[in-house]
């Protein structure tokens, strides 16, 4: 999409904020633009990483936390992904030394893991936006001499935070744990060979606008 239409169209959203007492949902503002969600999001995130005060609230899934029997722990479960339910006569009762909070604590969502110290580096222009937020307990900024960041935190398991860093682009680079780095790595590659390959196919069957 030419950098003009992008520019128009978050300039849009400004003046349709600023207009609107309650604020607007994004689907709201999805429709107004003809745009896909998706793409509002990223014009949402690109106006606060500029330091445009604006506040999006997602609706996440919902989920269940309880005891797997089939892996025998604690597990916490998405609700839109259970396919069935049966009722049973048996009762339980929730264990008295069971935390909540120290137990969803470690995690960067909602998933669950091992303990894994990350460090990631944010850009300047992306560095605002990192130090104005709690993304996690434990996380500790270190600011650069050059206006960039360093990230650090210890997380349960990495797969959340892959995707947070992903979203970032080439704004967010992991300096440890290497593993990370490297699953985000591939991750980077694949997409970039898809976008050569697949899209040429598609280009050739259906032709591009």
């Amino acid at each position: 999409m030419p950098r003009g239409d992008q520019l128009a169209r978050q300039w849009k959203i400004i003046q349709t904020l600023i207009t609107s007492r309650r604020g607007k949902s994004a689907a709201e503002l999805a429709s107004d633009l003809e745009c896909h969600p998706r793409t509002l999001y990223r014009d949402l995130e690109a106006l606060q990483v500029a330091g445009f005060p604006i506040y999006t609230e997602k609706v996440e899934g919902k989920n269940l936390i309880g005891y797997c029997h089939l892996r025998n722990e604690v597990r916490v479960f998405a609700l839109d992904r259970i396919k069935m339910l049966h009722q049973t006569k048996e009762s339980f009762e929730v264990a008295e030394d069971f935390d909540f909070e120290e137990f969803m604590r470690p995690s960067f969502g909602v998933y669950q893991g091992k303990p894994v110290k990350v460090r990631i580096w944010f850009s300047p222009d992306a560095a605002g936006y990192i130090k104005e937020k709690i993304w996690h307990e434990s996380q500790d900024i270190l600011s650069q001499k050059d206006g960039s960041i360093i990230f650090e935190a210890e997380v349960a398991g990495t797969e959340e935070i892959k995707f947070w860093v992903m979203s970032w682009g080439s704004k967010a680079i992991v300096l440890e744990p290497e593993s990370l780095r490297d699953e985000i790595r591939v991750e980077a590659e694949t997409a970039l060979a898809a976008y050569g390959r697949e899209f040429a196919l598609l280009e050739d069957s259906v032709g591009t606008s």
